[in-house]
């Protein structure tokens, strides 16, 4: 499932607000959609940016999720999954080019996070992002199985791609 249909986002220019500030923000409804539905590009900047996606998980269990940040030069990304009805934190990763790679949550080219969503519950993912380059955000919720087959086939085509360029 890509998110960037549901983006909405909040720019931190000094790149000091925390959780508690974010959510704030959100209840005074200072989160803005991001247009178009795409992966939001800042370009450079050195501002911190925010964005907010609101999820419900429709099965009667908890399902497991892979949350896939695949713009692998960005310097931190932060995941934040809050029950939206109590305001209880349910999970907080870090990842990023600058966090080392045994320290990741996930081992994978990209910045993947395994998030779990409890049954019928509003929940709202907040994604703090920064980096010195170019700041293009895009995150798709995968399913555990979907991913593994997703990633092999990725990493088939550039061990192809690869392999053409050594030949």
């Amino acid at each position: 499932v890509p998110l960037g249909a549901w983006y909405q986002v909040l720019e931190d220019r000094a790149g000091t607000l925390t959780l508690e500030d974010a959510r704030a923000a959100a209840a005074a409804g200072r989160f803005r959609p991001v247009h178009g539905g795409e992966d939001p590009n800042f370009g450079y900047s050195t501002a911190t940016f925010w964005l907010r996606v609101p999820l419900e998980n429709h099965l009667p269990e908890a399902s497991r999720w892979l949350l896939e940040v695949p713009f692998p030069t960005l310097d931190s990304v932060r995941i934040h999954l809050v029950d939206s009805a109590s305001g209880a934190l349910l999970a907080r990763q870090e990842a990023g080019d600058r966090v080392p790679f045994a320290e990741r949550p996930y081992p994978h080219r990209h910045f993947v996070f395994p998030i779990t969503l409890p049954p019928h519950r509003p929940l709202a993912l907040y994604l703090r992002v920064a980096s010195a380059g170019s700041l293009t955000v895009g995150a798709t919720l995968w399913p555990p199985e979907r991913f593994s087959v997703a990633s092999r086939d990725a990493y088939l085509a550039l061990t192809l791609y690869f392999g053409v360029l050594v030949a």
